[in-house]
């Protein structure tokens, strides 16, 4: 019922707020399981279930991408003209990839944080995070 994928997607919109990104996934795949991926859901509930399953995909990426051990060591921030941080021993400005393989992208560079762009999802991290 619309009830109950509406009550699925609130519960897995505050595991995605509180950054419990295994638990979203878990809950994504108990509800996928439950309406046959979506093919048992009413017509009135089929763009919540496709907001459900994106907060899964979302939740994957960012996962994977704190596996990674990113490493902020430095910022050099500038207002005006083009900031600066040291990442992984690498400098790097904003449109620089992370990795050889493009997958990881500086989009920007703040005081103390640096957001990464992957599979179309923007991650930021601040220079303190381990």
């Amino acid at each position: 019922t619309v009830a109950q994928v509406q009550e699925a997607f609130a519960k897995v919109a505050k595991l995605y707020d509180e950054q419990k990104w295994q638990d979203v996934e878990s809950e994504c795949r108990g509800f996928r399981d439950s309406c046959k991926n979506g093919q048992h859901v009413e017509d009135d509930a089929k763009d919540l279930v496709q907001q459900i399953f994106e907060f899964q995909r979302k939740a994957k990426v960012i996962d994977t991408f704190h596996k990674r051990k990113i490493k902020i060591s430095t910022i050099l921030y500038s207002q005006n003209g083009v900031s600066v941080a040291v990442i992984n021993d690498k400098q790097m400005t904003a449109g620089d990839a992370l990795d050889a393989e493009g997958q990881v992208i500086v989009v920007e560079i703040g005081e103390n944080y640096v957001i990464f762009e992957t599979e179309g999802v923007e991650i930021k991290k601040n220079q303190t995070e381990k």
